[in-house]
Parts: C-alpha cells; structure tokens; sequence
C-alpha cells in the first residue's frame, strides 16, 4: 500500500498523553485522513503539537505512536508541557525540530503539509529535504490578520509547494499558477441521524465556530435577533483565541436579551455533543463582512459542517461559495448587515423538500474520483494541472 505522511496539528486526548489542536483543525485532518484511506493510502500523521494547559510549572510528556485505524497512524514527539511562555516557546521549536529531522529520515511516500503560519518559515527547508511536496492550504494567514507586508512573503513561502490541495477557485487563481491542484471545501461526510431537535416549534439557528473577532467581527447573527420575531431561537457555540473573546459574546447576547427571538450562548461543545446539537437547530450562519480581505482566500469549513448535519445554511455571498459545489443549496444575504442577515433566515423554508446529506454524498464520490487522479498524477508528474 503507497503511504502519505501528513504533517499536520492533531489532538490526543488520552490521559496523560493529551496533545491540543483547534477543533475545526482535527475535523479537517479528519476527513482528509479518511478520503486518503478510502482510496487506497497508508497514512502517518505527523503531528508536532504540544500540550499547553500551563497547570504545571514543567512537565517533559515522552512521544509516542497511536493507531487511529488499520490505515492510519500518528506520530507525536517528546516535549515539553509549561505554565511559562518562554518554556512553551522553545519547547516547540524542539518539536519542530524533531519533526523536520523525522521527515529528513522519510524517504518513501508523498508528503502533504496543512498550512500553517508556524510551519511555513520551514518550507524551505522541506523543499530541500523532499524535493516535493503538497500544500493543503485552507487560508492565508495575513489576511485574517490585514497585513500586506506579511502577506506578501506568506505567498512567495506558499508557491513553493509542488501541488496543492485548495478550498476555493479564487485561492487556485492566485498560487496555483499551472501547478496541479485540487478542490476540497472541507468535510462532505455525511454524519449520523443522532438528534430531531428542541421539540418546542421554534426554528432554531446556529452559529458554531471561532469567536475571534477578526474573522467573525461583531458577529450580525446576534443583532439580526431585533429583526427576527418569537418563532426563531439563535444559538450561539464555539471558542475565541482567549477569554477577552468569549466575554465579547457573551456581551453582546446579554445586550439583547428580552426581545421576541431568544439568543443563548451554549458554549464550546465538541464530538458527538456538538454533533447532536447541530441536528437539533434548523438554519445554520455564516455572517461575515463581504468585502473583508480573506472572505475569498478561504473557505468557511463550517458550511460543510452544517450541511453535513443536514442543516439549512445562510452564507454571506462571496465568489468562493458561490462558485463552490455547494452553491446552488445555500441562501445568501448580500451584506452581513443584522436586517439583511434576518431577512435571509426568514427567506429559508423549512418545510420544503430538502437533503443536504444527499447533495453532499455526490460531492464526496467527486471528490474521491478527483483526488485520486491527482495524487496518481503528483506521484508522476507532480506539476500538471488536474
């Protein structure tokens, strides 16, 4: 069986041997771990992630392997767990050292890297120790974060991937350039029937995901609330980069409180918790500015996410989604103003004919057909375009 190794941020949570990653991060290695097994893959993770709970004042956790399926391994390194920053610092610094050594000791295999603003300072450095490599890239970091500067030597570090693995035609535009890539929006798997909902005859609307207030900004959905009547129930889950972020949220609920459409903060659920309370609400969001920098060098993974918990979703309309295989099933609002943001929810019928879970089946069968071709095609070739 031909092997992957993909480096890539993973979670353990194993006691005593947990390791943390952002939990949007994990979906996506997830599934794109799974779509490697399904056609035919061995695949290592490579996972140079620590354990920051900062409860001790230093902690040395041995590495180790895990097993994840017959198909799939992965890899963690021996590092350090601190309550002091600087601990923390040079304790990845090791572990990256350590992976890039464990990579230099690979010489079999293809290597697939997520992107991320702490592994691409050494994509110089894999280039010379692989030659070639594929980038899945789900976003550009210095966009999210509004610097040209920054932005401009992220993209020279992204053109040097031999292939890419991208979530949008715009982000393919830009840095793919001849090269062979793919398109994966995120996960089309389809999750199982684990909840029917609140049971109370309110429509009920969901927003999961990060909080961080530069990629979601004031977060409309909750202010759409003055425009929505006692039918509709917003519901509000996810995580911010710090407490500052969630108390924001929280804020901005309390501020509403008392009128006809309820808002509640229900905090970060995960796994099947989070899964069962997707499919208990109707009408997933994505609200976002549309003329923000990132809106079209990404791809919202929390659309999939809705879709394949079989939710309705209304998206702020943005080329990326539009011209995604799921556009043709998503609502869109044309700014993310509050009443534009209500008025497509009210727009959703949810009564009318709808599966997303079927929609998505289709796009997933595509996806493995694609997938498949251009991972043959990079073993070959490596610069074709697909």
């Amino acid at each position: 069986m031909k092997k992957i190794y993909y480096l890539a941020y993973y979670s353990n949570s194993d006691k005593n041997r947990k390791r943390d990653a952002v939990p949007a991060a994990d979906l996506q290695v997830s599934y794109l771990t799974y779509l490697f097994s399904e056609i035919g893959y061995e695949v290592e993770i490579i996972s140079p992630n620590a354990r920051y709970s900062g409860e001790k004042i230093v902690s040395l956790q041995k590495g180790f392997f895990k097993r994840i399926s017959d198909t799939v391994t992965v890899k963690y390194f021996t590092c350090l767990e601190s309550k002091y920053r600087l601990v923390r610092s040079i304790a990845s610094r090791l572990i990256y050292f350590s992976a890039m050594n464990y990579i230099k000791q690979k010489k079999d295999g293809m290597l697939v890297i997520y992107h991320s603003r702490i592994f691409y300072p050494y994509y110089s450095k894999l280039k010379k120790i692989r030659r070639k490599y594929i980038l899945e890239l789900e976003e550009i970091y210095s966009d999210v974060i509004g610097n040209e500067k920054l932005r401009k030597k992220e993209i020279e570090k992204v053109k040097m991937a031999s292939a890419y693995i991208l979530p949008s035609i715009p982000l393919a535009d830009e840095v793919a350039q001849g090269k062979n890539f793919v398109l994966y929006h995120g996960t089309c798997k389809s999750e199982k029937r684990m909840c029917s909902g609140f049971g109370d005859g309110k429509i009920h609307i969901v927003y999961a995901g990060t909080f961080d207030p530069r990629v979601i900004g004031n977060l409309s959905l909750i202010q759409a609330a003055r425009y929505l009547d006692e039918r509709y129930h917003i519901h509000i889950i996810g995580f911010g980069r710090n407490q500052k972020d969630v108390e924001k949220v929280i804020t901005d609920i309390e501020a509403v409180q008392g009128l006809p459409c309820k808002v509640t903060y229900d905090g970060l659920l995960l796994g099947d918790e989070y899964l069962s309370f997707l499919q208990s609400c109707h009408i997933g969001v994505f609200c976002k500015d549309p003329c923000s920098r990132d809106i079209n060098s990404s791809f919202p993974s929390k659309i999939m996410s809705y879709l394949s918990n079989g939710l309705h979703v209304v998206a702020t309309r943005a080329e990326c989604i539009e011209k995604s295989e799921v556009g043709n099933i998503v609502h869109f609002c044309d700014t993310n103003e509050p009443r534009d943001v209500a008025n497509a929810i009210m727009s959703v019928n949810i009564n009318s004919p709808y599966d997303s879970r079927k929609e998505l089946k289709k796009i997933e069968d595509s996806l493995m057909a694609n997938l498949k071709k251009f991972l043959r095609d990079f073993e070959c070739k490596g610069v074709e375009k697909c």
